[in-house]
Protein backbone atom coordinates (compact mmCIF):
# COMPACT_ATOMS: atom_id res chain seq x y z
CA UNK A 1 0.00 0.00 0.00
CA UNK A 2 2.88 2.45 0.94
CA UNK A 3 4.78 1.42 -2.20
CA UNK A 4 1.35 2.75 -4.68
CA UNK A 5 1.11 5.86 -2.54
CA UNK A 6 5.28 6.87 -3.26
CA UNK A 7 4.54 5.85 -6.84
CA UNK A 8 1.53 8.38 -7.19
CA UNK A 9 3.62 11.43 -5.74
CA UNK A 10 6.59 10.92 -8.09
CA UNK A 11 3.85 11.01 -11.01
CA UNK A 12 2.18 13.86 -9.60
CA UNK A 13 5.82 15.75 -9.51
CA UNK A 14 6.63 14.83 -13.35
CA UNK A 15 3.54 16.23 -14.19
CA UNK A 16 4.14 19.53 -11.70
CA UNK A 17 7.70 19.93 -13.62
CA UNK A 18 6.50 19.59 -17.38
CA UNK A 19 3.64 22.35 -16.63
CA UNK A 20 6.42 24.85 -15.55
CA UNK A 21 8.27 23.80 -18.15
CA UNK A 22 5.68 24.41 -20.36
CA UNK A 23 4.63 27.35 -18.45
CA UNK A 24 8.14 29.37 -18.97
CA UNK A 25 8.47 27.93 -22.88
CA UNK A 26 5.18 30.30 -23.17
CA UNK A 27 6.56 33.15 -21.34
CA UNK A 28 9.82 32.67 -23.75
CA UNK A 29 7.49 33.06 -26.67
CA UNK A 30 4.97 36.28 -24.95
CA UNK A 31 3.99 39.15 -27.62
CA UNK A 32 7.14 41.39 -28.40
CA UNK A 33 5.94 43.25 -31.73
CA UNK A 34 4.86 46.84 -31.33
CA UNK A 35 1.93 47.95 -33.80
CA UNK A 36 3.51 49.57 -36.79
CA UNK A 37 3.49 53.66 -36.68
CA UNK A 38 0.36 55.34 -38.68
CA UNK A 39 2.06 57.04 -41.59
CA UNK A 40 -1.21 58.32 -43.10
CA UNK A 41 -2.66 60.63 -40.76
CA UNK A 42 -4.86 62.91 -42.86
CA UNK A 43 -6.57 65.91 -41.66
CA UNK A 44 -10.10 65.76 -43.94
CA UNK A 45 -11.85 68.43 -42.96
CA UNK A 46 -12.52 71.63 -40.24
CA UNK A 47 -15.43 73.32 -39.18
CA UNK A 48 -15.31 76.34 -37.02
CA UNK A 49 -14.75 74.33 -33.68
CA UNK A 50 -13.48 71.01 -34.86
CA UNK A 51 -11.35 69.03 -37.38
CA UNK A 52 -11.75 65.47 -38.94
CA UNK A 53 -9.18 63.26 -38.94
CA UNK A 54 -8.25 59.79 -40.96
CA UNK A 55 -5.70 57.14 -40.78
CA UNK A 56 -4.98 53.71 -41.81
CA UNK A 57 -5.25 50.80 -38.91
CA UNK A 58 -2.04 48.98 -38.23
CA UNK A 59 -2.30 45.64 -36.42
CA UNK A 60 -1.45 44.22 -33.06
CA UNK A 61 1.63 42.94 -34.67
CA UNK A 62 2.84 45.62 -37.17
CA UNK A 63 0.27 45.70 -39.88
CA UNK A 64 -1.01 42.55 -38.71
CA UNK A 65 -4.39 41.62 -36.63
CA UNK A 66 -6.01 44.30 -34.52
CA UNK A 67 -4.56 46.24 -31.98
CA UNK A 68 -6.36 47.49 -28.70
CA UNK A 69 -6.12 51.24 -28.62
CA UNK A 70 -5.54 54.65 -30.05
CA UNK A 71 -3.87 57.50 -28.26
CA UNK A 72 -3.94 60.58 -30.05
CA UNK A 73 -2.82 63.79 -29.48
CA UNK A 74 -2.62 68.11 -30.37
CA UNK A 75 -1.03 71.03 -29.64
CA UNK A 76 -0.98 74.04 -31.27
CA UNK A 77 2.67 73.70 -32.39
CA UNK A 78 4.61 70.78 -33.85
CA UNK A 79 4.37 67.43 -32.27
CA UNK A 80 7.58 65.59 -31.42
CA UNK A 81 8.42 62.84 -29.67
CA UNK A 82 10.27 65.30 -27.09
CA UNK A 83 7.26 67.11 -26.23
CA UNK A 84 4.48 64.32 -26.75
CA UNK A 85 3.56 64.26 -22.94
CA UNK A 86 2.54 67.91 -22.93
CA UNK A 87 0.39 67.42 -26.01
CA UNK A 88 -3.33 67.37 -25.52
CA UNK A 89 -5.29 63.73 -25.28
CA UNK A 90 -7.82 64.06 -27.88
CA UNK A 91 -10.09 61.69 -25.86
CA UNK A 92 -13.08 59.27 -27.25
CA UNK A 93 -10.69 57.56 -30.04
CA UNK A 94 -12.37 54.99 -32.02
CA UNK A 95 -11.18 51.15 -30.82
CA UNK A 96 -9.12 49.99 -33.27
CA UNK A 97 -10.48 47.91 -36.63
CA UNK A 98 -8.79 44.91 -38.20
CA UNK A 99 -5.34 46.03 -39.99
CA UNK A 100 -5.88 48.57 -43.24
CA UNK A 101 -9.34 49.83 -42.00
CA UNK A 102 -10.08 53.06 -42.67
CA UNK A 103 -10.57 55.07 -39.22
CA UNK A 104 -12.24 58.74 -38.82
CA UNK A 105 -11.98 60.58 -35.49
CA UNK A 106 -13.43 64.10 -34.73
CA UNK A 107 -11.92 66.46 -32.94
CA UNK A 108 -13.68 69.21 -30.88
CA UNK A 109 -13.94 71.73 -28.66
CA UNK A 110 -11.02 73.83 -30.59
CA UNK A 111 -10.87 77.27 -30.92
CA UNK A 112 -11.68 78.55 -34.25
CA UNK A 113 -9.25 80.52 -36.78
CA UNK A 114 -6.41 78.28 -35.13
CA UNK A 115 -4.11 75.46 -36.40
CA UNK A 116 -3.54 72.84 -34.52
CA UNK A 117 -1.06 69.64 -35.26
CA UNK A 118 -2.28 66.25 -34.37
CA UNK A 119 -0.33 63.13 -34.11
CA UNK A 120 -1.43 59.59 -33.00
CA UNK A 121 0.11 56.70 -31.49
CA UNK A 122 -0.89 52.59 -31.15
CA UNK A 123 -0.82 49.80 -28.03
CA UNK A 124 -1.75 46.21 -28.50
CA UNK A 125 -3.35 43.94 -25.79
CA UNK A 126 0.52 43.72 -24.21
CA UNK A 127 1.30 47.21 -24.38
CA UNK A 128 3.20 47.89 -26.99
CA UNK A 129 3.19 50.91 -28.19
CA UNK A 130 4.24 52.08 -31.66
CA UNK A 131 6.39 54.94 -32.64
CA UNK A 132 4.70 58.49 -33.00
CA UNK A 133 2.76 58.77 -36.06
CA UNK A 134 3.14 61.69 -38.91
CA UNK A 135 1.98 65.13 -38.06
CA UNK A 136 -0.43 67.08 -39.56
CA UNK A 137 -1.84 70.39 -38.67
CA UNK A 138 -5.13 71.91 -39.66
CA UNK A 139 -6.83 75.26 -39.21
CA UNK A 140 -10.29 75.94 -37.67
CA UNK A 141 -12.59 77.76 -39.97
CA UNK A 142 -13.15 81.41 -38.83
CA UNK A 143 -16.56 81.93 -37.68
CA UNK A 144 -19.51 83.87 -39.73
CA UNK A 145 -21.54 86.63 -38.22
CA UNK A 146 -24.98 86.50 -37.89
CA UNK A 147 -26.19 88.36 -40.84
CA UNK A 148 -28.15 91.57 -39.72
CA UNK A 149 -31.97 91.70 -39.64
CA UNK A 150 -31.84 93.45 -42.89
CA UNK A 151 -35.44 94.60 -44.02
CA UNK A 152 -36.40 94.18 -47.90
CA UNK A 153 -38.65 97.32 -49.21
CA UNK A 154 -40.26 97.73 -52.43
CA UNK A 155 -39.10 100.82 -54.34
CA UNK A 156 -39.98 102.78 -57.48
CA UNK A 157 -37.42 104.95 -59.22
CA UNK A 158 -39.28 108.13 -61.53
CA UNK A 159 -38.68 108.01 -64.06
CA UNK A 160 -38.13 104.29 -64.91
CA UNK A 161 -36.72 105.17 -67.97
CA UNK A 162 -33.96 108.00 -67.64
CA UNK A 163 -33.39 110.04 -71.22
CA UNK A 164 -30.04 111.74 -70.91
CA UNK A 165 -30.88 114.48 -73.43
CA UNK A 166 -33.60 115.75 -71.47
CA UNK A 167 -33.78 118.46 -68.50
CA UNK A 168 -34.96 118.06 -65.35
CA UNK A 169 -33.67 119.02 -62.01
CA UNK A 170 -34.75 115.51 -60.02
CA UNK A 171 -35.22 112.05 -59.90
CA UNK A 172 -37.53 110.50 -57.13
CA UNK A 173 -37.73 107.62 -55.47
CA UNK A 174 -40.63 106.11 -53.60
CA UNK A 175 -40.34 103.67 -50.71
CA UNK A 176 -43.09 101.11 -50.19
CA UNK A 177 -43.12 99.83 -46.98
CA UNK A 178 -45.27 97.11 -45.72
CA UNK A 179 -48.19 98.22 -42.02
CA UNK A 180 -45.76 96.89 -40.26
CA UNK A 181 -43.34 99.44 -40.34
CA UNK A 182 -44.10 103.39 -39.88
CA UNK A 183 -42.42 106.05 -42.64
CA UNK A 184 -41.48 108.13 -39.59
CA UNK A 185 -39.18 105.47 -37.96
CA UNK A 186 -36.62 105.99 -41.16
CA UNK A 187 -33.41 107.58 -40.11
CA UNK A 188 -33.43 109.70 -42.65
CA UNK A 189 -29.92 110.69 -42.27
CA UNK A 190 -28.52 106.94 -43.03
CA UNK A 191 -30.15 107.41 -46.72
CA UNK A 192 -27.89 106.93 -49.40
CA UNK A 193 -28.88 105.86 -53.42
CA UNK A 194 -26.13 103.36 -54.47
CA UNK A 195 -24.04 103.93 -51.52
CA UNK A 196 -23.25 107.68 -52.57
CA UNK A 197 -26.06 110.02 -53.02
CA UNK A 198 -27.76 111.51 -50.17
CA UNK A 199 -31.47 112.75 -50.59
CA UNK A 200 -32.62 116.47 -50.98
CA UNK A 201 -33.42 117.78 -47.32
CA UNK A 202 -36.10 120.51 -48.98
CA UNK A 203 -38.23 117.47 -50.60
CA UNK A 204 -39.00 114.10 -47.89
CA UNK A 205 -42.56 113.72 -47.93
CA UNK A 206 -44.24 110.97 -46.45
CA UNK A 207 -47.08 108.26 -47.32
CA UNK A 208 -47.25 109.74 -50.68
CA UNK A 209 -49.66 106.65 -52.50
CA UNK A 210 -48.35 106.18 -56.05
CA UNK A 211 -47.92 102.55 -56.84
CA UNK A 212 -48.14 101.04 -60.12
CA UNK A 213 -47.99 103.24 -63.92
CA UNK A 214 -51.62 104.30 -63.83
CA UNK A 215 -51.53 104.51 -60.19
CA UNK A 216 -54.21 102.21 -59.22
CA UNK A 217 -52.17 100.04 -56.45
CA UNK A 218 -52.90 102.09 -53.51
CA UNK A 219 -52.47 99.94 -50.44
CA UNK A 220 -49.14 100.76 -49.55
CA UNK A 221 -47.40 103.79 -47.79
CA UNK A 222 -44.22 105.01 -48.68
CA UNK A 223 -41.56 107.55 -48.34
CA UNK A 224 -40.52 109.90 -51.56
CA UNK A 225 -37.24 111.04 -51.54
CA UNK A 226 -35.74 113.62 -54.55
CA UNK A 227 -32.49 113.75 -55.44
CA UNK A 228 -30.09 115.53 -58.14
CA UNK A 229 -30.49 114.63 -61.84
CA UNK A 230 -26.95 116.28 -61.97
CA UNK A 231 -25.67 113.84 -59.49
CA UNK A 232 -27.19 111.27 -60.47
CA UNK A 233 -26.00 111.19 -64.25
CA UNK A 234 -22.78 111.90 -63.13
CA UNK A 235 -23.36 108.52 -60.94
CA UNK A 236 -24.71 106.61 -64.16
CA UNK A 237 -21.51 107.90 -66.28
CA UNK A 238 -20.71 105.88 -69.59
CA UNK A 239 -23.51 102.98 -68.31
CA UNK A 240 -26.33 102.56 -70.71
CA UNK A 241 -29.80 100.16 -70.96
CA UNK A 242 -30.32 98.83 -67.56
CA UNK A 243 -28.90 100.53 -64.62
CA UNK A 244 -29.51 99.05 -61.27
CA UNK A 245 -30.08 101.56 -58.15
CA UNK A 246 -30.22 100.50 -54.80
CA UNK A 247 -31.33 102.95 -51.56
CA UNK A 248 -30.35 101.34 -48.23
CA UNK A 249 -31.25 102.89 -44.77
CA UNK A 250 -32.03 102.44 -41.44
CA UNK A 251 -35.37 101.86 -39.82
CA UNK A 252 -35.72 101.57 -36.17
CA UNK A 253 -32.45 100.37 -35.74
CA UNK A 254 -32.54 97.87 -38.64
CA UNK A 255 -30.88 98.10 -41.93
CA UNK A 256 -33.29 97.94 -45.31
CA UNK A 257 -32.86 98.05 -48.33
CA UNK A 258 -34.55 98.30 -51.83
CA UNK A 259 -33.61 97.98 -55.54
CA UNK A 260 -34.82 99.03 -58.60
CA UNK A 261 -33.86 99.03 -62.18
CA UNK A 262 -33.83 102.20 -64.31
CA UNK A 263 -33.13 101.97 -67.96
CA UNK A 264 -30.75 104.67 -69.34
CA UNK A 265 -31.00 106.55 -72.76
CA UNK A 266 -30.26 108.87 -75.40
CA UNK A 267 -33.18 110.21 -77.17
CA UNK A 268 -34.59 113.14 -78.35
CA UNK A 269 -37.08 114.24 -76.66
CA UNK A 270 -40.66 115.14 -78.25
CA UNK A 271 -41.40 118.61 -78.42
CA UNK A 272 -43.87 120.46 -76.39
CA UNK A 273 -47.61 119.62 -77.27
CA UNK A 274 -46.80 116.65 -79.02
CA UNK A 275 -49.84 113.78 -78.65
CA UNK A 276 -47.94 110.14 -77.46
CA UNK A 277 -49.57 106.94 -76.35
CA UNK A 278 -47.73 103.62 -75.70
CA UNK A 279 -47.99 100.99 -78.31
CA UNK A 280 -51.13 99.17 -77.94
CA UNK A 281 -52.30 101.34 -75.01
CA UNK A 282 -55.33 102.98 -74.64
CA UNK A 283 -54.00 106.36 -72.15
CA UNK A 284 -53.18 109.29 -74.27
CA UNK A 285 -50.97 112.35 -72.99
CA UNK A 286 -49.74 115.55 -73.95
CA UNK A 287 -45.92 116.68 -73.40
CA UNK A 288 -45.94 119.57 -71.71
CA UNK A 289 -43.03 121.39 -69.63
CA UNK A 290 -41.10 118.17 -70.49
CA UNK A 291 -43.90 116.01 -68.94
CA UNK A 292 -46.59 114.01 -69.72
CA UNK A 293 -49.72 114.93 -69.24
CA UNK A 294 -52.53 112.10 -68.86
CA UNK A 295 -55.52 113.33 -70.77
CA UNK A 296 -58.45 111.77 -69.14
CA UNK A 297 -61.21 111.33 -71.38
CA UNK A 298 -62.69 111.09 -75.12
CA UNK A 299 -64.48 114.47 -74.43
CA UNK A 300 -61.54 115.92 -72.80
CA UNK A 301 -59.93 115.25 -76.67
CA UNK A 302 -62.13 116.63 -78.49
CA UNK A 303 -62.64 119.62 -76.01
CA UNK A 304 -59.29 120.82 -76.19
CA UNK A 305 -59.82 120.41 -80.40
CA UNK A 306 -57.52 117.27 -80.56
CA UNK A 307 -56.79 115.44 -83.36
CA UNK A 308 -56.59 111.82 -83.11
CA UNK A 309 -54.69 110.99 -86.13
CA UNK A 310 -51.34 113.24 -84.53
CA UNK A 311 -51.58 110.82 -81.65
CA UNK A 312 -47.63 109.76 -82.05
CA UNK A 313 -47.43 106.04 -80.63
CA UNK A 314 -43.80 104.97 -78.83
CA UNK A 315 -42.71 102.38 -76.86
CA UNK A 316 -43.02 102.33 -73.17
CA UNK A 317 -39.54 102.96 -72.50
CA UNK A 318 -39.73 105.76 -74.92
CA UNK A 319 -42.83 106.88 -72.44
CA UNK A 320 -40.88 106.16 -68.83
CA UNK A 321 -38.42 108.65 -70.18
CA UNK A 322 -41.28 111.23 -69.18
CA UNK A 323 -42.58 111.96 -65.10
CA UNK A 324 -45.70 112.71 -64.46
CA UNK A 325 -47.36 116.60 -65.07
CA UNK A 326 -49.22 115.49 -61.88
CA UNK A 327 -49.62 119.46 -59.76
CA UNK A 328 -52.23 121.75 -61.63
CA UNK A 329 -53.62 124.91 -61.08
CA UNK A 330 -55.43 127.82 -63.27
CA UNK A 331 -53.88 131.32 -63.73
CA UNK A 332 -57.07 133.09 -61.74
CA UNK A 333 -57.08 130.72 -58.54
CA UNK A 334 -54.11 129.45 -56.34
CA UNK A 335 -55.69 126.47 -55.43
CA UNK A 336 -53.29 123.40 -56.12
CA UNK A 337 -54.41 119.90 -57.69
CA UNK A 338 -53.16 116.85 -57.93
CA UNK A 339 -53.95 114.72 -60.62
CA UNK A 340 -54.49 111.20 -59.20
CA UNK A 341 -55.73 107.96 -61.66
CA UNK A 342 -57.25 110.60 -63.93
CA UNK A 343 -58.73 112.29 -61.18
CA UNK A 344 -58.04 115.49 -59.36
CA UNK A 345 -57.96 116.05 -55.74
CA UNK A 346 -57.50 119.61 -54.14
CA UNK A 347 -54.41 119.93 -52.23
CA UNK A 348 -55.61 122.31 -49.11
CA UNK A 349 -52.88 123.49 -47.58
CA UNK A 350 -48.99 124.40 -47.75
CA UNK A 351 -48.63 121.96 -44.60
CA UNK A 352 -49.66 118.88 -46.88
CA UNK A 353 -48.16 119.87 -49.78
CA UNK A 354 -45.17 120.46 -48.11
CA UNK A 355 -45.96 117.03 -45.94
CA UNK A 356 -45.84 114.98 -49.67
CA UNK A 357 -42.52 116.07 -50.52
CA UNK A 358 -44.09 118.18 -53.56
CA UNK A 359 -41.87 120.34 -55.51
CA UNK A 360 -43.88 124.35 -55.97
CA UNK A 361 -42.27 124.59 -59.40
CA UNK A 362 -43.56 121.64 -60.84
CA UNK A 363 -47.54 123.18 -60.90
CA UNK A 364 -48.60 123.32 -64.53
CA UNK A 365 -50.60 126.33 -65.19
CA UNK A 366 -53.93 125.16 -67.12
CA UNK A 367 -57.40 126.34 -68.48
CA UNK A 368 -60.74 126.39 -66.27
CA UNK A 369 -61.67 123.74 -69.26
CA UNK A 370 -59.03 121.49 -68.65
CA UNK A 371 -59.23 121.71 -64.90
CA UNK A 372 -62.82 120.54 -65.31
CA UNK A 373 -62.35 117.70 -67.57
CA UNK A 374 -60.93 115.77 -64.35
CA UNK A 375 -63.57 114.68 -62.51
CA UNK A 376 -63.25 115.25 -58.36
CA UNK A 377 -61.85 112.67 -56.07
CA UNK A 378 -64.36 112.56 -53.20
CA UNK A 379 -63.65 109.20 -51.38
CA UNK A 380 -60.50 109.08 -49.09
CA UNK A 381 -59.41 107.11 -46.09
CA UNK A 382 -56.07 107.82 -44.07
CA UNK A 383 -52.77 105.38 -44.22
CA UNK A 384 -53.79 102.57 -41.47
CA UNK A 385 -57.43 103.55 -41.20
CA UNK A 386 -59.89 101.87 -42.14
CA UNK A 387 -62.56 105.31 -42.20
CA UNK A 388 -63.72 105.88 -45.26
CA UNK A 389 -64.39 109.73 -45.60
CA UNK A 390 -66.54 111.73 -48.09
CA UNK A 391 -65.55 115.16 -49.40
CA UNK A 392 -68.31 117.71 -49.58
CA UNK A 393 -68.39 121.24 -49.24
CA UNK A 394 -64.47 121.33 -47.61
CA UNK A 395 -65.30 119.18 -45.12
CA UNK A 396 -64.33 115.16 -44.63
CA UNK A 397 -68.05 113.14 -43.39
CA UNK A 398 -67.43 110.10 -42.03
CA UNK A 399 -69.43 107.06 -44.02
CA UNK A 400 -70.11 104.89 -40.83
CA UNK A 401 -70.91 101.61 -42.35
CA UNK A 402 -70.70 99.36 -45.76
CA UNK A 403 -74.63 99.20 -46.12
CA UNK A 404 -74.14 103.19 -46.15
CA UNK A 405 -71.66 103.10 -48.62
CA UNK A 406 -73.68 100.55 -51.16
CA UNK A 407 -76.79 102.41 -50.92
CA UNK A 408 -75.00 105.79 -51.91
CA UNK A 409 -73.30 103.39 -54.91
CA UNK A 410 -70.03 104.42 -54.28
CA UNK A 411 -67.23 102.31 -55.66
CA UNK A 412 -63.84 101.48 -53.59
CA UNK A 413 -61.69 101.85 -56.55
CA UNK A 414 -62.33 105.65 -56.04
CA UNK A 415 -61.38 105.76 -52.82
CA UNK A 416 -58.00 107.02 -52.33
CA UNK A 417 -55.53 106.95 -49.67
CA UNK A 418 -54.20 110.14 -48.00
CA UNK A 419 -51.63 110.59 -45.29
CA UNK A 420 -52.77 111.45 -41.78
CA UNK A 421 -51.74 114.98 -42.36
CA UNK A 422 -53.83 115.62 -45.08
CA UNK A 423 -56.41 113.67 -43.36
CA UNK A 424 -56.43 115.90 -40.20
CA UNK A 425 -56.20 119.36 -42.15
CA UNK A 426 -59.49 118.51 -43.35
CA UNK A 427 -62.63 119.76 -41.06
CA UNK A 428 -64.75 116.81 -40.12
CA UNK A 429 -68.41 117.54 -41.10
CA UNK A 430 -71.72 115.26 -40.28
CA UNK A 431 -71.54 111.93 -41.33
CA UNK A 432 -72.75 110.53 -44.28
CA UNK A 433 -76.67 108.62 -43.63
Amino acid sequence: MKKINYLFLAIILILLGGLGVLAQAQNDNSDVIDPAAISDLTVSTATVFSVTLTWTAPGDDNMVGTSTSYNLRYATTTITDDNWALAIEAGNEPTPQIASSTETMTVSGLDESTTYYFAIKTKDEEDNESDLSNIVSGTTLASVPAPSAEITLEMNFSPQSLNLSSQGRWVTIHLFLSSSYNVSDIDISTIKLNDSLLPDSNFQGVNQFKKGKQDKIKSASNLVLKFSRSDFVELVGENRGDFKVTITGEINGKTFSANDMVGILSITPEVEGTLVSAIGEPEVYIIQNGRKRHIPSSQAFNRQGLGWQNIKEISEEELDIYSDDELIKTSDNSSVYIIFAGMKRHIPSVEVFESYGLDWNDISIISNDELNDYPDIHLIRAAGDAKVYLLAGGKRHWIPTLAVFNKHGYKWDNVIIVNSIEKDDISEGDNVE
